[in-house]
């Protein structure tokens, strides 16, 4: 996808994310579904509501149980006419949706919302930096700090005179074991 190619959708950061593109996103229907307080934003049930048609299903493409096949195999003239719909009705869908939008829900949904989607599908595309190394440092560090406190709580427990009616000592994991000792 071009990084000029302009994107409205249903759930534009799906598409984003599936076909790792770069639009600029222009309108999101899923979005303006919620600022319009549509009670279900699935596309399929927005057009039903919104054009009194129903849609294709995935499940009716590739089927279910034991007939569930991979859109892979599915005849290629039954996929296209599958994923042109959602196409064309995502479209249709955020238009609709938009024009019900006034004042101050257009206003966040042009000046906040859809920029921020477009932040969010960016920073799905590039991932985030993750140093396994230091987390498995930070991890064995935090299990060392856990045991420490427990030998210190269980040795309060034993100070205080406790150590009888909880065995020796407490599983600072059991709220059954801290709830009886408090």
């Amino acid at each position: 996808t071009h990084p000029n190619t302009l994107r409205a959708d249903h759930c534009v950061s799906f598409g984003m994310a599936a076909r790792n593109g770069r639009s600029r996103i222009v309108g999101d229907g899923m979005l303006a579904a919620y600022l319009v307080g549509e009670p279900n934003a699935r596309l399929k049930d927005v057009v039903y509501r919104r054009f009194n048609y129903r849609m294709t299903t995935y499940d009716e493409v590739v089927g279910t149980g034991k007939n569930r096949t991979t859109i892979s195999q599915v005849d290629s003239d039954i996929v296209a006419r599958y994923c042109c719909a959602d196409a064309y009705f995502g479209v249709q869908a955020e238009e609709c949706l938009r024009s019900e939008l006034g004042g101050k829900a257009l206003d966040l949904y042009e000046n906040v919302d859809l920029p921020i989607a477009m932040i969010l599908c960016d920073m799905q595309a590039e991932g985030i930096r993750f140093d396994r190394s230091l987390a498995m440092e930070t991890l064995e560090d935090v299990k060392r700090q856990r045991d420490v406190l427990a030998e210190v709580v269980n040795d309060l427990v034993r100070v205080a005179g406790y150590g009888n009616d909880i065995e020796g000592s407490i599983n600072l994991r059991s709220s059954r074991q801290l709830v009886d000792f408090y």
